[in-house]
């Protein structure tokens, strides 16, 4: 009988910890999406109940990451959330001395030390965990990821734009440098014509009020295809150097500790 009392209190004990986890797995999950949208107060509020329901120093991690992030995020009054990310990556350290990310780590905690100025000596209430929780699961060897490009900026967008009046322009010019060449041609043609006395009549007089049309025509469409020439080319020009200007920085990578089934995968944090 008490061998089977036995068998029962374990049996739920187990079911649980695997509710526990699974809470927190699901805490998890959200603090991901609040931290992809830019919500990194949100993020780790959830991040440090994730850690209440199942103790894994992954979700601890990123507590610290979310409340690092918060700070760089804003301009000023940032102490707080420095503070609580520099204890959150102590307490990961705490739990994880032999951490395969900890330089990493010990970089965040010298940068939020920095950050929290006097607030670094001070205590701060701990993350609340439930009693008896077993930390049984490792941190594995962190899992290289490329930079993740921040997006086309605002300045790149400008610079697309004057590029593509640019090249409007210079269409211009390219119509204008036609018309150019066929108003000179023609008027070539005629010259010759009345020059070898080839039309007579009316037709002479026609071709001489044409001729002198052309004359006034032309020296217009070729000041129009320089303009356009000009112009076009110096719009597309400033549109490339815009673009190449407003190159947008890498960006820091969002979440990087996720539990998986055996562990957590470390995913490290890239600066440059």
């Amino acid at each position: 009988m008490r061998s089977t009392l036995i068998a029962l209190a374990l049996a739920t004990l187990s079911q649980v910890a695997l509710a526990d986890r699974a809470l927190g797995k699901q805490k998890f999950s959200d603090g991901k999406v609040k931290y992809a949208a830019g919500d990194y107060r949100g993020a780790a509020e959830l991040f440090e109940a994730a850690y209440h329901e199942d103790p894994d120093p992954a979700y601890i991690f990123n507590v610290g990451q979310a409340y690092r992030r918060s700070a760089e995020a804003k301009s000023a009054g940032t102490s707080h959330e420095c503070q609580k990310a520099m204890f959150a990556y102590k307490k990961f350290l705490a739990q994880m001395p032999d951490a395969p990310n900890k330089v990493e780590v010990d970089g965040y905690i010298k940068e939020t030390t920095a950050c929290a100025g006097p607030l670094a000596t001070e205590l701060i209430e701990p993350v609340r965990v439930k009693p008896d929780k077993p930390i049984d699961r490792p941190i594995e060897k962190p899992i290289p990821r490329p930079v993740e490009h921040a997006g086309t900026s605002t300045l790149q967008w400008t610079g697309i734009g004057v590029g593509a009046v640019g090249v409007l322009v210079l269409g211009v010019g390219i119509y204008y440098t036609k018309l150019g060449h066929d108003t000179a041609s023609e008027h070539d043609e005629l010259v010759v014509q009345v020059k070898r006395n080839e039309l007579t009549g009316a037709r002479r007089e026609a071709a001489l009020t044409r001729i002198q049309t052309l004359e006034n025509k032309g020296p217009d469409q070729n000041t129009r295809a320089y303009a356009g020439w000009l112009i076009g080319g110096g719009l597309v020009l400033g549109g490339a150097l815009l673009y190449v200007l407003g190159e947008a920085k890498p960006q820091e990578h969002a979440l990087v500790v996720a539990p998986s089934k055996d562990g957590a995968m470390v995913l490290g944090s890239f600066r440059f």
